[in-house]
C-alpha cells in the first residue's frame, strides 16, 4: 500500500494531484508559491519539494518514503540547503540522490557540532 506524507508548508497553485485532497484540506495546497518543484523517481513514487531562499519550506512524499525521514530532518531544523539548491531546482531524479548525499553530510556536521 502506498503512502503519502507532508512536510513543512506545501503549496503550489492548479494540481490535479492536489485537488483530490479533500480530508484537512487547507489554502495552503492551493496558494501559489514561487519555489516549488517536482520530482519524479517512477510512476507510482513522487516527491514534491517547495524549495526557499536557503531552506527546505516543505515537502510531500508519494510512495516510497526513504526521502521522509531525511526531509522532515532538514525542515524542522531549517537547514541551509543553498549547497544544493541548484541541483533542487533542476528537479531531475539526480535532485533526490543529492538530497540524500546532502542529509548524511549534515546530519554527521550535526552529530560532530553537538559533540563538541
Amino acid at each position: 500500500m502506498a503512502e503519502a506524507r507532508t512536510r513543512g508548508a506545501v503549496g503550489g497553485g492548479r494540481d490535479e494531484d492536489l485537488v483530490t485532497i479533500s480530508r484537512g484540506d487547507s489554502e495552503t495546497w492551493r496558494a501559489r508559491l514561487d519555489a516549488w518543484i517536482f520530482a519524479e523517481s517512477d510512476q507510482t513514487d513522487r516527491v514534491r519539494l517547495l524549495v526557499g531562499e536557503r531552506t527546505l519550506v516543505g515537502a510531500l512524499v508519494m510512495g516510497d518514503q526513504t526521502l521522509s525521514r531525511p526531509l522532515h530532518h532538514l525542515i524542522a531544523a531549517q537547514a541551509d540547503i543553498t549547497p544544493i539548491k541548484p541541483q533542487l531546482l533542476s528537479g531531475s531524479h539526480a535532485a533526490l540522490d543529492q538530497l540524500l548525499k546532502f542529509h548524511q553530510q549534515w546530519e554527521a556536521a550535526q552529530r560532530a557540532t553537538a559533540n563538541v
